[in-house]
């Protein structure tokens, strides 16, 4: 039976205390005790009385430590105090002298000094301070260092009178970053969300760090998967590329199979070459020609011709592979780019539905047959969405499905369709009432989401091209995203987050499906 828990003065363990009975059915205590110390944490059960260890979830032998061992039978001996000042009992001037002995940044001498800070609460306390993290105490002023014991002393009050606001950090991704007894406010942009208890904000926070790396980790296996394919991709478009520069020179073959049939009077068996006049050269001048000295003159000129049909009737099949697998190519690193930017499970696992139907990640498909055999309720495409500065809703596929979506589902035939140039990048889609033209200014504004979405987001200057989406078009058989289009114009622009960050963005419900100009 638990009946208390207790941890030690500001130290790194928790113990439960637990009623108990030995295998002759005698009363004793006993105490579960967890050492939270990073790599060395542990979790020991003993006999309460005598502190004899029952049993450990790591054994640690006299190799391991000569000041403690933890193991069956051995008597327990806690970590080692950390010897640091108890916050509640600290007074202001040995708060200052304290602090000066240390030659580390604020952040970290705070810690080395007073027990119970983590690094997230020495950072805000400084912050609060109006101080720099990486400023000395030894270099503070009496002022600055009054600033810094007012923010140590009103989080101990905060502490002690049970005033604690605890809060949750939000990056703009909706992910949670840090989880705290009170807001921090060296997080100046973030969004704080606020819990009625510390297990409540905790349960918040561990269960979305679950799920971030979750998402970590399919990333992971998608990245490896995509990445095995393009390498193997890559290294055959390259060899099919050297073997079409070969087949460059068919023409210098029947050349040569001409020239050597005309002269093979002057062939010797076994020669290695001839030289003879070219009466293809507008100057007659001489060539040479290399010879298997192993075949006779006429088998050396038939060998040139047969390499000169092979260029001729091999070339066409090549060429239309090494189309194929470009494109291939192309979309495999656009959804590897769609991949990196994806942030949710929904997003990440709509990749991997669409890699599946591709016939790309086949786990997937026996993942959901292991599951219920169906996929979730709503699969609805969910592309990101902005408002112009003119007012114009603007529509971003966040992979290659909601790509094929804008572009062929969504769009009308008069919105206006925007992509980066020759480079893999989302579909963006300028909604537009009929016979209407976006404004300059909400032109620029979709290159610039092209631009920002795209391979090219960390070059300088990217081309986006744009035309009506009436001009452009997704060739039978193509893979999702992938589309052809004409009548189009260009435009240069430098991708910056800054930039992409002044757009307002919609929620994904926000849009209708009809086209939307100006919202008023």
């Amino acid at each position: 039976q638990l009946v208390a828990i207790q941890r030690p003065r500001f130290e790194r363990i928790l113990e439960f205390y637990f009623h108990a009975r030995t295998e002759l059915g005698e009363p004793e205590q006993r105490i579960l005790t967890l050492e939270i110390m990073g790599k060395n944490s542990n979790i020991v059960l003993r006999q309460g009385e005598t502190g004899k260890i029952y049993d450990s979830l790591r054994h640690v032998t006299p190799a391991m430590s000569r000041y403690r061992q933890i193991l069956p039978g051995q008597l327990y001996i806690p970590p080692p105090a950390q010897g640091k000042k108890d916050p509640r009992q600290v007074q202001e001037l040995t708060f200052y002298s304290s602090l000066q002995k240390t030659t580390q940044p604020l952040p970290q001498a705070l810690i080395q000094v007073f027990a119970g800070l983590s690094p997230l609460l020495a950072q805000e306390l400084v912050y609060r301070a109006g101080l720099a993290p990486a400023a000395l105490p030894g270099e503070l002023n009496r002022q600055q260092l009054g600033s810094l014991w007012d923010a140590f002393s009103q989080l101990v009050a905060v502490i002690e009178e049970h005033k604690e606001r605890p809060t949750v950090v939000m990056d703009h991704r909706g992910n949670p970053l840090a989880f705290s007894l009170i807001p921090l406010q060296h997080f100046t942009t973030a969004e704080q969300l606020s819990f009625a208890s510390i297990n409540a904000a905790a349960d918040f926070y561990y269960h979305h760090r679950e799920k971030q790396e979750a998402v970590a980790r399919l990333k992971e296996k998608l990245h490896g998967l995509l990445g095995k394919e393009i390498k193997r991709l890559e290294k055959t478009i390259d060899r099919q590329v050297a073997t079409l520069q070969a087949m460059e020179k068919g023409e210098e073959y029947r050349r040569f199979g001409e020239l050597l049939t005309a002269n093979l009077y002057q062939v010797t068996p076994g020669d290695r070459a001839i030289i003879v006049t070219d009466y293809y050269s507008p100057s007659g001048e001489k060539i040479q020609i290399p010879l298997d000295p192993s075949l006779s003159p006429a088998a050396n000129a038939q060998k040139y011709f047969q390499k000169y049909r092979k260029t001729i009737t091999g070339r066409p099949h090549l060429e239309k592979q090494l189309a194929h697998n470009q494109s291939e190519l192309t979309y495999l690193e656009s959804t590897a780019l769609a991949l990196a930017d994806a942030a949710t499970w929904e997003e990440v696992t709509e990749i991997r539905r669409e890699l599946a139907a591709q016939g790309y990640d086949r786990g997937e498909t026996r993942d959901r047959q292991r599951a219920s055999g169906h996929r979730p309720a709503d699969t609805r495409p969910r592309p990101l969405a902005f408002r112009s500065r003119d007012g114009f809703t603007i529509l971003v596929g966040k992979n290659n499905r909601q790509n094929d979506y804008l572009t062929r589902r969504l769009a009308s035939k008069e919105d206006y369709w925007f992509h980066a140039k020759d480079i893999p990048g989302s579909h963006v889609i300028i909604r537009c009432p009929p016979q209407t033209d976006p404004p300059a200014s909400t032109l620029e504004d979709a290159a610039l989401l092209a631009a920002y979405y795209s391979k090219g987001r960390s070059s300088n200057q990217v081309a986006v091209d744009y035309t009506r989406v009436k001009n452009v078009r997704k060739p039978r058989g193509a893979r999702p995203g992938m589309v052809i289009y004409e009548e189009y114009k260009t435009i240069f622009i430098t991708p910056s987050r800054e930039e992409v960050a002044k757009l307002l963005p919609l929620n994904a419900g926000d849009f209708p499906g009809n086209n939307q100009g100006p919202v008023q």
